[in-house]
């Protein structure tokens, strides 16, 4: 964005949340941004947050300007609150980088910082794409120990890895979890659970379904 007169105060923090959350290049983004110390505004917690959101973002997928920033908050101000860390534990697991996004979540329990669903979503989610399905298992168990409810999508992302694994029975663990808690799986998903533990037995699928959705808390299976 090049103006041909300067901004006035006024309207840069009107500004920058209109850039953030529009379809503008993130440069632009940066330009209002930077702008705001030029006008003698001091940038919040929360307009660091906006600027992370949107590097994070599908349309930028710009997290290394994200992680950027927010290195800037940790050394010179204002402190990152729990949305910045939210914020970049999702663009790191985007980005598939789970052992940073792992760190930043540790740090973020270490500080007593809040901990939400969308933070144990997005950091599961980033682990199970690096294969390492035994943390994730356990990150869900601290979510449920800690009274932080799983949501659909996780219980169901997780599902689907196990399957592919054939981890069978933790799967008709899992899936006894999401029923008792009145959750059901997609379609997908069903019949996911169904063909892989009819393959791994080497049963019919009618079989298969009754040993997981009538006998799911059986030892074995």
């Amino acid at each position: 964005m090049q103006p041909d007169a300067p901004l006035p105060a006024a309207i840069v923090e009107p500004l920058l949340s209109l850039y953030c959350y529009a379809a503008f290049a993130f440069d632009e983004i940066l330009e209002i941004f930077h702008s705001m110390r030029e006008k003698g505004l001091t940038p919040t917690v929360n307009h660091f947050n906006q600027v992370m959101q949107a590097a994070v973002s599908k349309q930028h997928n710009q997290t290394d300007k994200a992680q950027l920033l927010f290195k800037h908050m940790v050394k010179n101000g204002p402190p990152p609150n729990a949305t910045s860390y939210n914020i970049l534990i999702y663009g790191l697991g985007e980005a598939g980088d789970s052992a940073e996004a792992l760190r930043l979540f540790e740090e973020m329990v270490a500080n007593d910082f809040s901990v939400n669903e969308a933070t144990y979503s997005s950091l599961i989610s980033s682990i199970i794409r690096t294969g390492e399905l035994e943390k994730a298992l356990w990150l869900m168990q601290q979510m449920r120990y800690n009274g932080v409810k799983p949501s659909q999508v996780t219980y169901i992302l997780v599902l689907q890895e196990l399957c592919r694994k054939g981890k069978h029975q933790y799967a008709a663990s899992v899936l006894n979890d999401m029923q008792a808690e009145d959750m059901s799986v997609d379609a997908d998903t069903h019949q996911m659970l169904i063909t892989s533990l009819s393959k791994a037995l080497g049963v019919e699928e009618s079989e298969a379904f009754r040993m997981l959705f009538t006998q799911k808390q059986q030892p074995g299976i």
